[in-house]
């Protein structure tokens, strides 16, 4: 999956050592291929967790209060 185009990042010898302890339990074929997939799946985990986040908070108050209007709670 490399590509000589492509951008490159570097990580400390320590982390790679374990990235590679990584790979070597995964049906993945190089370290870079299993980067690239965490990479995609940490990324779409935080895009929901972003737009989870941005849905708007509802107080109790107004949950009882809708809950009222709608006679399921009587005053």
């Amino acid at each position: 999956m490399s590509d000589s185009a492509s951008p490159s990042v570097t990580v400390p010898t320590d982390l790679y050592d374990q990235l590679q302890t990584r790979v070597g339990q995964t049906e993945f074929d190089s370290a870079d291929a299993y980067v690239q997939h965490v990479l995609r799946v940490t990324f779409e985990h935080l895009e929901r967790d972003q737009i989870n986040t941005e849905q708007p908070t509802v107080t109790d108050q107004q949950v009882e209060d809708r809950l009222r209007s709608l006679g399921y709670l009587n005053d």
